[in-house]
């Protein structure tokens, strides 16, 4: 895929202005890598962010339908993804993006709904 521009293109997105998906007190967008012992783990470097129209949905779609999508998370750096086989191979590496419950930390312990909410 790195011998072409613009060959790995995916978004995730809504039409619902009024939602934040980065800063939401019901769920947390989180990328997970999957290992060759299949477990998923937490990325550390792949990072979701707020996509922005024109530097990112307009690479691949035409403008009148990126207005769809005015609310869309991207990859916040593709050249840290790789994607390696699958399942069968030795090697293996894949993504997995997941909308988690929101899970409150020390640095913003009232963030969240309570969980009967959520």
């Amino acid at each position: 895929m790195l011998d072409f521009d613009n060959s790995f293109n995916i978004f995730i997105g809504t039409s619902n202005k009024s939602l934040n998906w980065l800063d939401n007190p019901y769920i947390e967008p989180n990328v997970y890598e999957i290992t060759n012992e299949w477990v998923p783990q937490k990325s550390k470097t792949i990072k979701l962010r707020q996509c922005n129209k024109e530097e990112d949905l307009e690479k691949f779609m035409k403008p009148n339908v990126a207005a769809y999508y005015p609310n869309s998370l991207c990859f916040d750096d593709k050249s840290q993804i790789s994607f390696l086989s699958n399942w069968f191979d030795d090697e293996y590496k894949n993504l997995w993006v997941s909308f988690d419950a929101c899970r409150n930390t020390t640095s913003n312990p009232k963030k969240c709904e309570t969980p009967d909410e959520i």
